[in-house]
């Protein structure tokens, strides 16, 4: 991970650092979730995976500067050194990993292949991941409220 940028380096530091660590935990989702893999094992497993990603994923969030941190209100300042694209995109990366980690048993479809017959830690995992996935939208959806469409924004 880098330590520092070069001095006068226009380069968002904090920023670059988060997305860089996002992208880990970003890799680790799909590698858990959307293996074939995966899709063979046991649901109580894969809630067991799901619980340790969101884990990892919040220690994450929590570790961001205030800032930047997904889940404040978004502060607008001239004079600030963060952008509200960088705000925006952390926002967006949080919550839409955590759609990716609990859509598997937010899925109606999952109920399917795993059987409608499973245990109540099974219903318990389907009601708070489902939880979760509206949430995260709504939480999505709300932000969108600070884009500015007829401004410019970065390709990225």
């Amino acid at each position: 991970m880098p330590t520092s940028v070069v001095e006068g380096s226009t380069i968002a530091f904090d920023f670059v650092l988060q997305v860089i660590k996002h992208a880990r935990i970003a890799s680790a989702i799909a590698k858990v979730l959307t293996s074939v893999k995966s899709s063979k094992e046991p649901a109580d497993l894969l809630a067991q995976r799901i619980r340790e990603l969101e884990s990892r994923l919040v220690a994450w969030r929590d570790g961001i500067p205030i800032a930047l941190r997904p889940g404040i209100p978004f502060v607008y300042s001239s004079s600030s050194k963060t952008h509200i694209y960088h705000t925006i995109y952390l926002h967006f990366a949080y919550y839409g990993s955590l759609v990716a980690i609990h859509s598997i048993f937010a899925y109606p479809w999952y109920l399917s292949t795993y059987g409608r017959n499973q245990g109540p830690a099974f219903r318990e995992q389907v009601t708070a991941s489902t939880k979760a996935v509206v949430e995260a939208s709504r939480q999505i959806v709300l932000a969108t409220k600070h884009i500015d469409v007829r401004g410019p924004w970065p390709a990225w």
